[in-house]
């Protein structure tokens, strides 16, 4: 049986691919700042460098690092919107990136929006077109987390008091409900009018 290989650890992409990657994240690859993934990390990620010979043992203790290391720094950010104060948090989560076009500098989007953006790539994003069944089959596990997010999304909007319209509420419960019960198969969220306009779990 073959041993892994970088293949079976990332993303199945053409030479184009990577220069295209390489050029979006050159900047980030320089940056010596700690973090989970070092400079070194980043650039055998980014196909700059890589060891010629490094054993199959090497490179799977080299993608389980980079596993435990994001998991961590997943649950460090939690404890960052658990302590930090709002001001704070809007100086992490409401920064957008920033790019020289022009020799001017532009405003792009929110950088959580970029990382939700790579976690829940559209096919095109690769240049395939039309994913095969294998392919949806591989991806379906988002599913399962990206429910939950929206819920989470659309629950704080419930009870923000932006939407105080009982249709604007209408909507935000039925999107709510449909996402639940079509990727859970359970409805899981009831309309309660005891208090005003809530949502309970049952």
């Amino acid at each position: 049986m073959e041993l892994p290989k970088y293949r079976a650890y990332t993303r199945d992409l053409d030479k184009k691919q990577i220069e295209t990657l390489k050029s979006k994240y050159k900047e980030h690859a320089k940056v010596s700042r700690e973090g989970f993934l070092n400079p070194s990390k980043k650039e055998r990620l980014l196909h700059i460098t890589r060891g010629r010979d490094e054993s199959n043992r090497e490179i799977s203790d080299f993608f389980y690092e980079i596993r435990e290391r994001a998991k961590s720094a997943i649950t460090d950010m939690q404890l960052l919107c658990d302590t930090l104060n709002e001001d704070q948090l809007e100086q992490i989560f409401g920064a957008r990136e920033s790019f020289t076009h022009e020799k001017q500098v532009m405003v792009g989007n929110y950088l959580i929006v970029n990382l939700l953006k790579s976690l829940i790539p559209y096919s095109f994003q690769f240049g395939k077109d039309k994913l095969t069944q294998e392919q949806l089959k591989e991806r379906e596990w988002r599913k399962h987390f990206l429910s939950e997010l929206i819920v989470e999304g659309l629950l704080w909007y419930f009870h923000s008091g932006i939407f105080k319209s009982d249709s604007h509420l209408n909507l935000l419960f039925d999107a709510l409900d449909t996402i639940t019960v079509m990727s859970t198969g359970k409805k899981k969220y009831q309309r309660t009018v005891e208090r005003g306009i809530s949502i309970v779990t049952f």
